[in-house]
């Protein structure tokens, strides 16, 4: 059987993530890209359904990631790490707070898949200043 993933991001997965992807769901993994904006984990979701997804890679905010947990959605996140300018391991490049003079451009490599299994958001009342 192949497992159907459904890929949410404004990027197309690296070749490192898709070989990933193929090692943990198999050579025949459907990789289903869609690159269009969400309105909010309610669409991810229909999303899954319409594609009939096992699993679901998403770029969202972590409030839409929260919310994707609380309904029983555990979505694949792909941890990236800084490398230095000039290292061959560097597979994105990413210029800081949408490319602003003086923001550095970084680089990252793709280290590997993590399922999100919860999100805690803590608070606290916002006293008086002084």
């Amino acid at each position: 059987m192949t497992a159907k993933i459904l890929w949410i991001s404004r990027h197309e997965p690296l070749a490192s993530q898709q070989a990933e992807l193929k090692r943990l769901f198999g050579e025949d993994v459907d990789i289903r890209i869609d690159g269009n904006p969400f309105r909010d984990a309610s669409d991810i979701q229909a999303r899954m359904r319409e594609t009939n997804a096992d699993a679901v890679v998403c770029v969202a905010p972590i409030s839409v990631l929260k919310k994707l947990t609380e309904h029983g959605i555990l979505p694949l996140v792909a941890e990236m790490a800084i490398v230095p300018k000039g290292d061959p391991r560097a597979e994105v490049e990413a210029n800081g707070s949408g490319g602003r003079a003086g923001r550095k451009t970084r680089y990252y490599r793709f280290v590997r898949f993590q399922r999100l299994t919860g999100v805690e958001m803590r608070y606290e009342d916002v006293l008086p200043w002084r």
